[in-house]
């Protein structure tokens, strides 16, 4: 399973998505200005997008390492 990374880095998105969202509520929640509430909104949506990144950086990344070197050409039995 740890060689998996499609259902590892799913689970750290899904795991830091439920984090931020409940951290997003909180901030909309306090008694903070409207400007520290928004910059705090983007700030975690920023987070967000950046785990996104690496996600799909070290799938590809660990995909390139373990496919690429594979020799995929397709057999000719008739010469």
């Amino acid at each position: 399973m740890l060689q998996d990374t499609v259902l590892m880095g799913g689970g750290l998105f899904l795991i830091t998505g439920a984090i931020i969202w409940v951290l997003l509520n909180k901030v909309n929640a306090s008694q903070l200005s409207q400007q520290k509430k928004r910059l705090a909104t983007y700030g975690l949506l920023a987070i967000l997008i950046a785990v996104a990144i690496f996600v799909i950086d070290w799938h590809s990344s660990n995909y390139k390492a373990n496919y690429a070197a594979l020799d995929i050409t397709p057999i000719l039995w008739l010469s």
